[in-house]
């Protein structure tokens, strides 16, 4: 339940219509694509260990290591960065860096 309540805290947070830019280069936009990914990495077992947040005005710079279940260990990389930029008390962008896979 305490997971379920940070979930719905940490996307409630975000712009309805927050624009996400991956790695990759790809820019999706709408809080459902990161309520998805929640789902799917929940569904996988995937979770965050470490995370490291520094904010410093409407930015914040957000380091989390992965874990993975043992059953799917390649699903996502060793850590990810996550640089969230608001606008007011909302999340209107967040451009997510996936550190490389070996």
């Amino acid at each position: 339940l305490c997971s379920l309540v940070a979930r719905n805290q940490f996307l409630n947070h975000l712009n309805t219509n927050i624009k996400f830019v991956f790695s990759s280069g790809k820019t999706d936009y709408g809080r459902n694509v990161i309520a998805r990914q929640i789902e799917e990495d929940i569904s996988h077992g995937s979770s965050f260990g470490e995370i490291n947040i520094i904010s410093n005005g409407n930015i914040s710079v957000v380091e989390a290591h992965n874990i993975n279940s043992v059953e799917y260990p390649d699903r996502c990389p060793e850590s990810t960065i996550l640089v969230i930029y608001r606008d007011g008390k909302k999340v209107t962008q967040a451009n997510l860096h996936n550190s490389a896979t070996l």
